[in-house]
């Protein structure tokens, strides 16, 4: 999937998350874990460079698009950090809108069947998917209506095509390394971490604002 990247021929990287449905408590939540995640892998595949495409919460765009429009790095960050629960449309939605044979990652809880549908619908349909299973959240008490066990749910995924990262909830860090070795950014991302959280700490938690 490096090799992927490296080629500027190749369809952008599609980076998508959903706000609609967010678990967790405080900072410890299935969409402030996701913003991380996505910012993370945006920054590093933008230096590699690769052409990213955020959706989710609301967004839509491209960070810097090729002809000097789109989002901008600070601009993207600043959109992520105003993004808030019940932002945007939901997970099936977006990844119905996304152009067939894209280069796609997701961040999400894989909680409740409809997530589970959405995403081996979509795995087919792509060039690449790699989803980020946050977990721990408390989602899994949830599942009481016969659907998978979490190990079962990951496994359906990877059946389907998908590369799957599991993100335990304390373990971002971890994920992010795990992620770089995925390949789905091109390198680890982890480094970035630090520098994503305090450059979205100080801005407050609402509704999606404008570039």
């Amino acid at each position: 999937m490096v090799k992927e990247f490296d080629d500027p021929s190749q369809s952008a990287l599609h980076l998508v998350f959903d706000a609609t449905q967010v678990l967790g408590e405080g900072s410890e939540t299935t969409l402030e874990y996701a913003i991380k995640i996505v910012a993370s892998a945006a920054f590093y595949a933008h230096r590699i460079p690769v052409r990213v495409q955020l959706s989710g919460g609301g967004i839509d765009g491209q960070l810097n698009g090729a002809d000097g429009g789109g989002l901008t790095w600070p601009g993207m960050l600043r959109q992520l950090a105003y993004v808030g629960p019940g932002d945007g449309s939901d997970l099936a939605k977006t990844l119905a809108e996304l152009p067939p044979g894209s280069n796609v990652l997701v961040a999400t809880d894989l909680s409740g069947a409809a997530v589970m549908q959405s995403l081996t619908r979509a795995i087919p349909f792509h060039q690449r998917m790699v989803v980020i299973s946050l977990e721990g959240f408390g989602g899994e008490e949830s599942q009481s209506n016969g659907s998978l066990s979490p190990d079962g749910q990951l496994d359906a995924l990877e059946s389907a095509g998908a590369a799957v990262v599991r993100c335990p909830r304390g373990q971002l860090t971890q994920a992010l390394d795990a992620l770089g070795k995925v390949g789905a950014a091109g390198s680890p991302p982890s480094r970035y971490a630090n520098r994503i959280e305090s450059d979205t700490a100080s801005k407050p938690v609402a509704g999606t604002a404008a570039d």
